[in-house]
């Protein structure tokens, strides 16, 4: 995966706060949750997204998360 961070992330002005991106996606999945959607991957994702909050810098971008996903490996 650090081909991902160096060819893309590295590359990229700074974007949407990632803090804000996890809470949309929070929301958006709860939305559907309550309208009686079953929705797997975006549960997925809110999982990620918070993760990728949680630990990384609270000005991390929404780029961040491909950092965060690269941790997840191992």
């Amino acid at each position: 995966m650090a081909i991902i961070s160096e060819t893309f992330a590295d590359t990229l002005a700074d974007g949407f706060p990632l803090r804000l991106m996890a809470k949309d996606v929070r929301t958006a999945d709860d939305m559907a949750h309550a309208l009686g959607i079953p929705t797997p991957m975006a549960d997925l994702w809110a999982q990620l997204w918070e993760g990728a909050a949680l630990v990384l810098d609270e000005k991390a971008n929404h780029t961040e998360v491909l950092r965060y996903m690269e941790g997840l490996g191992g």
